[in-house]
């Protein structure tokens, strides 16, 4: 299942008694998003994480089992766009796709975990109660954090014409 889950980009993920799968592709519009801001985070559990452009690999290393060479494994690699101009030094990291067997998904494989590591540069983390229960891995999250946004959010407490007041304040 794990082969096949990194080669598809899907997981499989249990709620409760029963399994289901999520996979990471684009979605069509409209597509459903949740907004999640102070008045959904439990208290004093919202961390964040910026992960350092240094840090991240700029070569992947592909071992792949290519059907044409009767399924012998082979070696590609790919770099970050950039690399041959960056003075950075060679950060690599390796994965063995079980499930490949061409080199054209290879490289496909490969360019997409590129673009996330470049592109994925933050990373939230929070706590939140029953109303998010209907949230799944991979769902788009909109996320209203008054550190983040220099303003505030939160559950609308009460509200008259010329003022709202929230709950988190």
């Amino acid at each position: 299942l794990d082969m096949l889950g990194l080669m598809g980009r899907g997981s499989v993920i249990q709620i409760g008694s029963r399994f289901t799968c999520t996979v990471d592709k684009p979605r069509e519009l409209p597509r459903q998003t949740f907004l999640v801001g102070m008045g959904n985070i439990a208290s004093q559990t919202f961390t964040k994480e910026w992960l350092p452009m240094q840090d991240r690999a700029n070569v992947v290393e592909l071992t792949y089992f290519d059907e044409e060479a009767q399924y012998q494994r082979q070696t590609v690699e790919i770099y970050q766009d950039g690399f041959d101009t960056s003075n950075r030094n060679i950060i690599k990291t390796q994965r063995t796709l079980y499930g490949c067997s061409t080199r054209q998904a290879a490289l496909t494989f490969g360019r997409g975990l590129m673009l996330r590591n470049r592109y994925l540069t933050y990373m939230p983390s929070f706590e939140t109660g029953v109303e998010s229960i209907h949230c799944l891995p991979g769902d788009a999250v909109d996320l209203a954090i008054d550190s983040l946004q220099g303003g505030a959010s939160g559950r609308v407490a009460d509200a008259d014409e010329g003022s709202i007041t929230l709950d988190c304040l």
